[in-house]
Protein backbone atom coordinates (compact mmCIF):
# COMPACT_ATOMS: atom_id res chain seq x y z
CA UNK A 1 0.00 0.00 0.00
CA UNK A 2 1.37 3.28 -1.04
CA UNK A 3 2.06 6.42 1.31
CA UNK A 4 -1.60 8.26 0.40
CA UNK A 5 -0.86 12.68 1.48
CA UNK A 6 -3.26 15.03 2.00
CA UNK A 7 -6.74 15.14 0.62
CA UNK A 8 -5.68 11.60 -0.93
CA UNK A 9 -5.35 10.01 2.50
CA UNK A 10 -9.05 8.32 3.96
CA UNK A 11 -8.07 10.00 7.59
CA UNK A 12 -7.55 13.49 5.60
CA UNK A 13 -10.11 16.05 8.11
CA UNK A 14 -9.95 19.45 5.47
CA UNK A 15 -6.19 20.56 6.50
CA UNK A 16 -6.93 22.02 9.69
CA UNK A 17 -5.33 21.03 13.16
CA UNK A 18 -5.72 22.85 16.88
CA UNK A 19 -2.56 22.57 18.25
CA UNK A 20 -1.67 21.18 21.57
CA UNK A 21 -1.62 25.04 22.61
CA UNK A 22 -4.57 26.31 21.20
CA UNK A 23 -3.70 27.85 17.96
CA UNK A 24 -5.06 26.49 14.25
CA UNK A 25 -2.41 25.55 11.82
CA UNK A 26 -3.60 25.43 8.31
CA UNK A 27 -2.07 22.72 5.62
CA UNK A 28 -0.05 24.82 3.28
CA UNK A 29 2.69 23.44 1.29
CA UNK A 30 4.13 26.12 -0.96
CA UNK A 31 3.82 28.29 1.18
CA UNK A 32 7.15 30.32 2.11
CA UNK A 33 6.96 29.92 5.70
CA UNK A 34 5.59 26.28 6.31
CA UNK A 35 6.93 24.58 9.07
CA UNK A 36 8.64 21.16 8.41
CA UNK A 37 4.93 19.49 7.99
CA UNK A 38 4.25 22.49 5.34
CA UNK A 39 1.12 23.76 7.94
CA UNK A 40 0.97 27.57 8.80
CA UNK A 41 -0.40 29.27 11.57
CA UNK A 42 -3.85 30.54 10.49
CA UNK A 43 -3.53 33.76 12.33
CA UNK A 44 -0.52 34.69 10.00
CA UNK A 45 -2.44 33.51 6.87
CA UNK A 46 -5.60 35.37 7.93
CA UNK A 47 -2.85 38.81 8.64
CA UNK A 48 -1.04 38.04 5.29
CA UNK A 49 -4.48 37.96 3.26
CA UNK A 50 -5.42 41.16 5.20
CA UNK A 51 -2.19 42.74 3.93
CA UNK A 52 -1.57 41.51 0.99
CA UNK A 53 1.68 40.65 1.53
CA UNK A 54 3.71 37.96 3.35
CA UNK A 55 4.91 38.12 6.54
CA UNK A 56 8.52 39.23 7.83
CA UNK A 57 9.42 36.39 10.43
CA UNK A 58 10.40 39.20 12.96
CA UNK A 59 6.96 40.04 12.84
CA UNK A 60 4.04 39.22 15.56
CA UNK A 61 0.84 38.76 15.13
CA UNK A 62 -1.32 39.23 18.65
CA UNK A 63 -4.95 37.66 19.32
CA UNK A 64 -6.08 41.15 21.18
CA UNK A 65 -9.06 39.08 23.30
CA UNK A 66 -5.99 36.34 24.33
CA UNK A 67 -8.17 33.54 22.28
CA UNK A 68 -5.70 31.86 20.36
CA UNK A 69 -8.09 30.27 17.98
CA UNK A 70 -10.01 33.62 16.93
CA UNK A 71 -8.71 34.12 14.35
CA UNK A 72 -11.02 36.89 12.66
CA UNK A 73 -9.15 40.29 11.63
CA UNK A 74 -10.81 42.73 14.38
CA UNK A 75 -8.98 40.07 16.90
CA UNK A 76 -5.80 40.70 15.33
CA UNK A 77 -2.93 43.08 15.66
CA UNK A 78 0.65 43.02 14.28
CA UNK A 79 2.92 43.82 15.83
CA UNK A 80 6.97 43.71 16.96
CA UNK A 81 8.61 40.99 19.23
CA UNK A 82 9.42 44.32 21.73
CA UNK A 83 6.23 45.54 21.72
CA UNK A 84 3.98 42.24 22.06
CA UNK A 85 6.59 41.07 25.14
CA UNK A 86 5.46 44.82 26.88
CA UNK A 87 2.18 44.44 25.87
CA UNK A 88 2.31 40.90 28.24
CA UNK A 89 3.99 42.39 30.75
CA UNK A 90 1.75 45.59 31.15
CA UNK A 91 -0.53 44.05 33.61
CA UNK A 92 1.88 41.90 35.14
CA UNK A 93 1.99 42.31 39.43
CA UNK A 94 5.87 42.00 40.81
CA UNK A 95 5.79 40.67 44.13
CA UNK A 96 8.56 42.18 45.93
CA UNK A 97 10.63 39.26 46.20
CA UNK A 98 10.35 38.52 42.58
CA UNK A 99 11.38 41.89 41.51
CA UNK A 100 14.21 41.47 43.35
CA UNK A 101 14.70 37.97 42.09
CA UNK A 102 14.25 39.05 38.70
CA UNK A 103 16.90 42.05 39.26
CA UNK A 104 19.57 40.10 40.86
CA UNK A 105 19.39 37.23 37.97
CA UNK A 106 19.61 40.00 35.16
CA UNK A 107 22.50 41.89 36.77
CA UNK A 108 24.60 38.36 36.63
CA UNK A 109 24.20 38.19 32.93
CA UNK A 110 26.98 39.13 30.62
CA UNK A 111 27.08 39.86 27.39
CA UNK A 112 29.18 38.81 24.36
CA UNK A 113 31.17 41.63 22.16
CA UNK A 114 27.92 41.80 19.41
CA UNK A 115 25.64 42.66 23.07
CA UNK A 116 24.24 39.06 23.26
CA UNK A 117 23.88 36.88 26.44
CA UNK A 118 26.55 34.99 27.30
CA UNK A 119 25.62 31.52 28.45
CA UNK A 120 26.50 31.06 32.38
CA UNK A 121 30.30 30.28 33.09
CA UNK A 122 30.32 27.70 35.58
CA UNK A 123 32.89 28.33 38.75
CA UNK A 124 36.33 27.02 38.07
CA UNK A 125 36.28 22.78 38.90
CA UNK A 126 32.38 22.87 39.15
CA UNK A 127 29.50 21.71 37.30
CA UNK A 128 26.55 22.94 36.59
CA UNK A 129 25.85 26.88 36.46
CA UNK A 130 27.19 29.49 39.33
CA UNK A 131 23.54 30.80 40.26
CA UNK A 132 22.58 27.68 41.40
CA UNK A 133 22.99 26.36 45.01
CA UNK A 134 25.36 23.19 44.43
CA UNK A 135 24.04 19.97 45.65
Amino acid sequence: MRNLKGSNNPRWKGGSIKTSNGYVIIHSPQHPNKNGSGYVYEHRLVMEKHLGRLLCKDEIVHHKNGVRDDNKIENLELTTHKKHIAEHNSNRVWTDSARMKHSDKANRLTRDSKGRFAKPVTEPGGLGRPDLPSK
